[in-house]
């Protein structure tokens, strides 16, 4: 019975993933710190949602500022804005959202949250464990 519920779980949980992944984006918010999470986002929403929703999943911490960088080490700002989608900012930048798990792994990108308390360095250290 138990071997079957677990079952039910992984299979349930993989047709989430996936069904999900069609209308989200699913984004690791990494802290200064090292400390990550994800946050699902959907995908047609404004720029300002990723900073909503972050919220929400932080209990409340309003993310001040958030970037994406690419292998080279360049950044870029993640602005909290209306006009944009979180579509059209992810398929004009693919230089800089690059899954960050290996295939068959749901596509998970990395956003850093800079609190104000760190440089990008830290952050680029914690990437490379």
């Amino acid at each position: 019975m138990e071997d079957e519920l677990l079952t039910q779980y992984y299979e349930r949980r993989d047709d989430f993933f996936r069904l999900t992944s069609n209308s989200h984006y699913i984004f690791e918010v990494t802290k200064c710190c090292g400390y990550s999470e994800w946050v699902s986002v959907y995908k047609d929403a404004p720029l300002s949602r990723i900073y909503e929703n972050i919220n929400w999943q932080f209990s409340g911490l309003k993310p001040e500022n958030l970037y994406v960088s690419n292998e080279s080490g360049e950044k870029m700002d993640i602005l909290c804005d209306d006009s944009r989608s979180i579509r059209k900012l992810v398929s004009e930048n693919s230089v800089f959202f690059r899954p960050i798990y290996p295939m068959p792994c749901s596509v998970v990108y990395r956003i850093y949250w800079d609190k104000g308390c760190c440089c990008k360095n830290e952050n680029e250290n914690e990437k490379e464990k």
